[in-house]
């Protein structure tokens, strides 16, 4: 599976990975949510795989979701219930309770490709 991206259901713009993109738009909160029961949290940088965490410590932060196998998480978002799956906001614009608040992220359309703010990022990776 390549990158991927969701949209902020606050800001309306896509959380994104590319080290180019302003760290706002890279900065996120992650939920796993089933059946609108929050699972688990993941907050920092997103790595455009659906997992974000602290790139500042030494190696790669882990790639992994405790409450679930991946595949799982992934089956959620196209669950018939609207409350179940993955929800993502950019850290400035979340405040507790928003994840009560919202059901699920939609996906972004250009796949964290292109600059929340309008700029398409150059094909480099």
């Amino acid at each position: 599976m390549g990158m991927f991206s969701d949209i902020c259901p606050k800001c309306g713009k896509a959380i994104v990975s590319i080290e180019e993109a302003d760290r706002k738009y890279r900065d996120c909160i992650i939920f796993v949510k089933k059946n609108g029961e929050i699972l688990e949290r993941q907050e920092g940088l997103y790595d455009g795989y659906g997992f974000s965490g602290d790139y500042s410590v030494e190696g790669e932060p882990p790639h992994v979701w405790a409450c679930l196998e991946w595949g799982e998480i992934v089956s959620l978002n196209y669950d018939e219930d609207e409350d179940s799956g993955m929800l993502y906001f950019h850290k400035e614009c979340y405040c507790i309770g928003d994840e009560h608040r919202y059901n699920t992220s939609e996906d972004d359309p250009n796949q964290g490709w292109q600059d929340p703010d309008g700029e398409e990022y150059d094909d480099q990776y």
